[in-house]
């Protein structure tokens, strides 16, 4: 049963994700240059908004809103009530994220596409579920100096 409802809530999560399109390559990350700045290389890595992202929804270390742009504010919106929905029905579950990549592609000045693959672990019990995930491909855009999540 559990199972199941990692499942489904994953499946939610990643039907959202996909509707955003996007494709991604094998490419390396830039190195983290500093979060101040009107171009990307001073906005960073623009993959640290994407794992902010899944630490909110899964860790619940911040919100989903904190890391989104300001043109996307409904993707944010349903991404938490996702999360949301997914807590309560695994309050208590531990959710360990470190198992996900974030492969940076398709970047640019002020854009990128961020792909999430790997593997969520869900520990109830003493006893660890991983559940895979993606590939989920993500936009971010520089916005303020700072890399955002739009989609």
């Amino acid at each position: 049963m559990v199972r199941f409802r990692l499942s489904v809530v994953l499946l939610i999560v990643m039907l959202i994700a996909a509707a955003c399109g996007g494709t991604a390559t094998n490419t390396p990350a830039p190195s983290d240059s500093g979060s101040t700045g009107g171009d990307a290389s001073a906005a960073g890595d623009p993959a640290e908004p994407v794992r902010g992202l899944y630490a909110a929804l899964y860790g619940r270390e911040g919100t989903a809103a904190d890391f989104a742009c300001a043109a996307a504010p409904g993707f944010a919106d349903a991404l938490q009530q996702s999360a949301d929905a997914s807590a309560a029905a695994f309050a208590n579950a531990t959710i360990n994220v470190s198992g996900l990549n974030y492969t940076v592609s398709e970047q640019d000045a002020d854009s990128a596409t961020v792909t999430v693959e790997g593997q969520v672990v869900y520990s109830v019990s003493g006893i660890d579920t991983p559940v895979p995930l993606g590939p989920i491909p993500h936009t971010v855009v520089v916005e303020n100096g700072a890399w955002k999540v739009c989609g």
